[in-house]
């Protein structure tokens, strides 16, 4: 993850914990930059929660996650991501398949032939299909995904949170999690969405490598966000 999203994702995490604290709620845990552990761990009527949190400029998008993609080695959340959408059992071989139909610098890995940089090559023009997933089954499968990916991390809650501490959305990851500080918190799900696509994200790390960002342009008239209160 690039230091500025490190930075931003602490700054989110600890301005939702200021909100939860004005709603008599109880912050246990906030997880420190660059840790695998839950973000935020807290009580709300003395049931215990966990949050995903997640920082947006102005709710128009979010990144959900940057990974390291190498040659030869499996990533799973990039793989599964691009087996279930686009039918290629890796991303190393949905790039290379690519590279052969449309051109060595269409894409490509750090250091693989006709790919300049650091960064490695995935293209992200508005009109390119490749790697922007959009369709109703598209979103529907990402959602079933991000869902999956909840379960497995036991959160309650995902939460988007404005840079600067502005306002605040909160969706619900569980069955468990439909009220939070005293109201219902919806589930996220496919109408919240108008896009997901791929697109590099810094450096990549070396000769094979690829650092692969995967983003979300929201549906922004269908997120109820709350002023945040931040005494």
């Amino acid at each position: 993850m690039s230091q500025g999203r490190l930075e931003r994702g602490a700054e989110a995490q600890e301005y939702f914990s200021t909100i939860l604290e004005n709603y008599n709620a109880k912050t246990l845990f906030v997880a420190p930059k660059g840790s695998n552990k839950p973000d935020i761990v807290f009580t709300d009527s003395d049931i215990k929660y966990q949050a995903e949190v997640k920082s947006t400029n102005d709710f128009s998008s979010v990144t959900i996650f940057d990974k390291t993609v190498t040659r030869g080695k499996e990533n799973p959340d990039v793989d599964n991501l691009i087996r279930k959408l686009r039918g290629f059992s890796s991303f190393e071989k949905y790039i290379d398949h690519l590279r052969k139909e449309k051109g060595s610098n269409y894409v490509g890995f750090v250091g693989d032939t006709g790919i300049e940089g650091v960064s490695g090559r995935i293209p992200i023009a508005l009109d390119n299909t490749d790697f922007r997933f959009n369709s109703p089954k598209d979103k529907n499968v990402f959602i079933e995904m991000i869902r999956n990916h909840w379960a497995t991390n036991n959160d309650d809650f995902f939460v988007l949170m404005q840079a600067g501490g502005k306002r605040f959305a909160v969706f619900s990851a569980t069955q468990r999690s439909n009220k939070i500080l005293g109201s219902v918190a919806v589930p996220f799900s496919a109408r919240h969405i108008d896009e997901v696509f791929l697109a590099t994200s810094g450096s990549g790390g070396g000769n094979g490598k690829i650092r692969v960002a995967l983003k979300i342009l929201l549906n922004t008239g269908s997120i109820k966000t709350k002023i945040a209160s931040l005494k």
